[in-house]
């Protein structure tokens, strides 16, 4: 024995990746899925951890679509917990299904998930190399949508702390009113009407290829 050891040192990593599944929503569609990854980049067994997500109020939230997700009694954040070991070099996806509610004025809805709970194995601990599982929402380096540090899950917590993540949902609206009408008053049989139909766009974005049905 030569006093030297091929083992590698014990770390607990884990990192998260939030991502909205198609960014930009056409209402009245209103379904949002978000896609949540859980990646082990430590050397040990990640043996359990949850995964707290903040819920908008401009978004509802079904638990029958969501199987393992639970909403806080204030409404405000779900969690979901795993106790399947996730093994060193692996990732895990978590599907949420979310709707933005009717009425909603906003075109831009930021919503962010992060882990708040975790443990290694071998040894059993909770210490997390480059950043610190919590579910404060404000308390995170990094994370700003549409930056360099948003889905970034490389950095040592300097720039990004890599277990909070934020998701953007970008509204368009398309909204199209129709009106019908005539100028004529009085009809006798065999005669030309003559239609006039108004299409217009209330929403916020260009459309184009719309298909009329005149009922007769």
């Amino acid at each position: 024995e030569d006093g030297f050891s091929n083992d590698l040192p014990k770390i607990c990593d884990l990192a998260l990746r939030h991502e909205n599944d198609q960014e930009q929503l056409f209402l009245p569609n209103r379904a949002v899925t978000f896609t949540t990854t859980i990646c082990n980049q430590g050397t040990v067994n990640a043996s359990r951890y949850q995964i707290t997500n903040y819920l908008n109020s401009e978004l509802d939230f079904d638990p029958a679509q969501n199987p393992g997700w639970l909403i806080s009694s204030d409404l405000t954040k779900l969690t979901f917990d795993e106790e399947k070991y996730l093994l060193p070099g692996d990732c895990r996806e978590y599907k949420l299904y979310v709707s933005v509610k009717e009425g909603i004025a906003a075109s831009r809805i930021v919503n962010y998930a992060e882990i708040s709970r975790s443990a290694c194995s071998n040894p059993e601990g909770s210490y997390d190399f480059d950043s610190t599982p919590d579910n404060n929402n404000s308390n995170d380096n990094g994370g700003q949508p549409n930056t360099a540090n948003d889905n970034m899950i490389d950095d040592r917590g300097e720039i990004d702390e890599d277990d909070h993540d934020p998701a953007i949902i970008l509204l368009d609206l398309i909204d199209l009113a129709l009106e019908k009408s005539t100028n004529a008053r009085r009809i006798y049989p065999g005669s030309l009407i003559t239609f006039d139909i108004k299409v217009t766009n209330q929403g916020n974005i260009p459309v184009s290829k719309v298909n009329l049905i005149d009922y007769i």
